[in-house]
């Protein structure tokens, strides 16, 4: 089986999933509850810039293990990409994304609109990218 990897789909997924995080931690999204409920005060300085950096390359990382997975289920199970991207999205989310921040959230005792702002990223983030994968190849 060899993968199918449109690298180009994925460097914009990353930017995508990029753009996502922005929004969605913006003070008028979800900013200023995620800020209060991850208790970060109100004058918190700035990330510095490899806090930046690492969301990038944690975010492309985050994209190519579904382009990776995407190939997989496709060739796995001979269906088109965007099945096999929304499958393989799907499966990421709730067999790994959800139970490992519920165990995070669990042992830190997380106020659970905290939790679901986590995983709703997550989420929007896998969605799309599913999307951006599936169609681009």
């Amino acid at each position: 089986m060899e993968l199918q990897l449109n690298w180009v789909a994925i460097a914009i997924a990353t930017v995508v999933g990029m753009g996502v995080g922005v929004v969605w931690f913006a003070k008028p999204v979800f900013g200023r509850p995620w800020r209060r409920l991850a208790s970060f005060g109100p004058n918190a300085d700035a990330p510095a810039p490899i806090v930046y950096i690492a969301a990038l390359l944690g975010t492309a990382v985050f994209v190519l293990t579904l382009a990776v997975a995407t190939s997989v289920v496709s060739a796995a199970f001979g269906i088109p990409l965007l099945a096999a991207a929304f499958a393989a999205a799907g499966v990421l989310w709730l067999g790994v994304l959800v139970p490992r921040h519920a165990a995070i959230a669990l042992f830190q005792d997380m106020p659970r609109p905290l939790f679901l702002i986590y995983i709703g990223h997550d989420a929007t983030v896998l969605v799309l990218a599913a999307v951006i994968i599936g169609l681009l190849g």
